[in-house]
């Protein structure tokens, strides 16, 4: 009785780290995605400021 509660434990506790995985995995994603688009904003103002320069 007390293996199986432990094994139920394990299990739960597995699945925890797998779901905080998957999450870090959609965090990284995300960021991926926004440190391109503002990579592509950066040029687009060095372009916008390059016009001001004398």
């Amino acid at each position: 009785e007390e293996q199986s509660a432990v094994g139920e434990e394990i299990n739960r506790n597995i699945v925890n780290i797998n779901d905080g995985a998957r999450q870090v995995a959609e965090t990284v994603d995300e960021t991926a995605t926004a440190s391109g688009q503002l990579a592509e904003l950066s040029g687009e103002l060095e372009q916008v400021v390059g016009q001001f320069r004398i």
